[in-house]
């Protein structure tokens, strides 16, 4: 078997730099050849406790406005050293403050756990636990979105953008866009060296990352680290729900965010806070489906869940008084909820 041909080049300036097993495994390669390679060079191997250059960082972990996480991934620097140089400095990282149940508990139910989880900077069991504990069900709903609306931009940005302002998961774009064979986006017309941060760099934090990548055309994942590297906190969007809350039996939460341009996570939590739940949906232009396709067709045709036309059928055969309907390949689905 032949050997592996290494490009040297590359790898010498990394040596001495970290551990020779760790170099090996960013190389693929075995530790033998990059230990006999550092050695013949006359390079001292890589020291735990070596001297490292903290004038960047200090500033950072004094702050405390970036965390711990970002530092490290900037810097290429593991979370425990960086812990423990900040309490050298002698900076006591803040306790986290126990979770506001009076503010989560009307929420639980009427979201996703793991979107009640993110909301509120905690893990999901925690939201999970509370919920079972007071007895709530689970929410088992799915937005139904306007693919019509969605599919012009699949591909001319990451999915995880296009998943923020349509307001639903990244793994459902990603899945519509493959379903419409498009290819994911690989990135824009111009490379990160093109883009004008002294023409930005005054704006971050003025408005939302979204709507500053919007207004110059990169994207918000680069607006949003840069703003990280600055210490800027994020841009929080004024809105008097309180005055608009008679929108709220005409809109739903998808159409609420677009219309006042805010996140669709702040004008659910305004209808929680409010008590008002969202407006029914008609779903009757599934009906004309039923009887010539069947559930998972009719879903793919439309760009909407499964289960949606589950419960569907089970209502219009309900509805009808047969216990059967043409092409029906379903139960009553578990969870079911009336449409």
């Amino acid at each position: 078997m032949r050997k592996k041909e290494l490009d040297w080049e590359a790898i010498d300036p990394l040596l001495g730099t970290a551990s020779d097993k760790k170099i090996a495994a960013m190389c693929k390669v075995s530790v033998t050849p990059i230990r006999s390679r550092r050695v013949a060079l006359g390079i001292r191997a890589y020291a735990k406790g070596q001297e490292r250059d903290w004038a960047p960082i200090d500033p950072l972990l004094k702050a405390g406005v970036v965390s711990i996480k970002n530092i490290s991934l900037k810097f290429n620097i593991h979370s425990p050293t960086l812990n423990d140089r900040r309490r050298k400095l002698g900076i006591i990282p803040p306790k986290p403050e126990p979770p506001c149940w009076a503010e989560i508990d009307p929420l639980l139910g009427t979201a996703p756990d793991v979107r009640l989880a993110l909301k509120f900077n905690m893990p999901k069991t925690a939201v999970a636990n509370r919920r079972k504990q007071l007895g709530i069900p689970a929410c088992l709903e799915w937005n139904i979105i306007d693919w019509s609306e969605v599919d012009p931009y699949l591909g001319t940005c990451i999915d995880r953008e296009i998943a923020e302002r349509a307001g639903v998961s990244v793994a459902r774009v990603a899945q519509r866009r493959r379903r419409l064979g498009i290819p994911p986006f690989s990135g824009r017309s111009g490379s990160k060296e093109r883009i004008d941060w002294k023409a930005i760099e005054p704006y971050l934090g003025t408005a939302t990352d979204i709507q500053l990548a919007d207004h110059f055309n990169v994207s918000s994942t680069s607006i949003s680290r840069k703003r990280l590297d600055m210490g800027i906190k994020a841009y929080k969007q004024p809105w008097n729900w309180r005055k608009n809350k008679r929108i709220f039996n005409a809109m739903s939460n998808m159409e609420i965010a677009k219309k006042y341009n805010i996140p669709t996570s702040a004008a659910g939590s305004a209808r929680a806070k409010l008590g008002m739940s969202a407006p029914r949906k008609d779903h009757s232009f599934i009906d004309r489906y039923l009887d010539v396709l069947n559930d998972a067709e009719i879903a793919e045709k439309l760009g909407i869940e499964k289960r949606i036309v589950s419960n569907r059928r089970y209502h219009v055969t309900k509805r009808k008084g047969t216990a059967t309907a043409t092409h029906a390949n379903n139960t009553r689905p578990e969870g079911a909820s009336m449409i």
